[in-house]
């Protein structure tokens, strides 16, 4: 028979990825043309904003597995 620490920690083990939530996110990475302090220069934008997107994950989620690049020349 397990021991009951056994047993809390094969509970503990298993119930974890239950509370993981997939969050996916997309991403357009552009240089543009932007005077974010009164000079206009090139900048990095995300999603075409300045700072880019506000990215919210927890400690147990799960990142997605794909990616896509596009370039162009």
């Amino acid at each position: 028979m397990l021991s009951r620490f056994s047993l809390l920690s094969l509970l503990a083990a298993v119930s974890q990825p239950a509370f993981a939530a997939i969050r996916n996110y997309q991403f357009d990475i552009k240089n543009v043309n932007a005077a974010p302090d009164g000079f206009s220069r090139s900048i990095v934008s995300v999603n075409g904003a300045l700072p880019g997107t506000l990215i919210t994950v927890g400690l147990t989620d799960i990142p997605p597995a794909s990616s896509e690049f596009t370039f162009f020349t």
